[in-house]
């Protein structure tokens, strides 16, 4: 993954637990690659699955840190291997803000209640959060809801609740309307 605003870059690299790997000669060659942008982490993932995703059965940090930053609409987000986040950043800036500008200035929804199902990170849900009473995001990817939940954090946002569970059983449990 690479971050088009900061060029920071997260590679992992995915192998079987079958073979045992030495990972020191190619995370050695990776480091002092000339890249556009900044490594900022390098990991290993194990992965046996035999389906056409890769299912994290362990992750190791070879170097640096397991995530990345990028910035959308002046917001910043941190965004691990396994988390959701729109590849085209600038793409998603320009969708974002026109969902902002709804939301804020056109429909009826300014200061009121705002769900964000299958929020991943939690991009949508802190975008309208200036223009919302309350965003709740909800998320059956635990991972995404921790960095949701730090996202907002780091963004200074007191309005968003992130719920780590399947959409259609955490909605019978919200109290709040959309």
């Amino acid at each position: 993954r690479k971050a088009v605003k900061t060029g920071q870059i997260l590679v992992d690299i995915v192998t079987t637990t079958q073979l045992d790997f030495d990972m020191s000669e190619i995370t050695e060659k990776l480091r002092n690659l000339q890249l556009d942008g900044t490594l900022v982490g390098l990991l290993h993932t194990y992965n046996d699955s035999i389906a056409d995703v890769v299912k994290n059965e362990r992750t190791e940090i070879l170097f640096g840190q397991d995530y990345i930053q990028e910035e959308l609409l002046g917001l910043t987000f941190n965004i691990s291997a396994f988390s959701f986040f729109q590849t085209n950043s600038l793409g998603a800036e320009v969708l974002y803000s026109k969902a902002r500008e709804y939301v804020g200035f056109v429909g009826e929804t300014r200061d009121k209640v705002v769900f964000d199902l299958y929020s991943g990170t939690g991009t949508i849900a802190q975008i309208l959060a200036p223009v919302a009473k309350k965003v709740i995001g909800v998320e059956i990817v635990a991972e995404a809801v921790d960095a949701a939940r730090e996202n907002a954090r780091l963004n200074g946002l007191s309005n968003c609740e992130f719920i780590a569970e399947d959409v259609l059983k955490a909605l019978d449990n919200i109290n709040e309307r959309p």
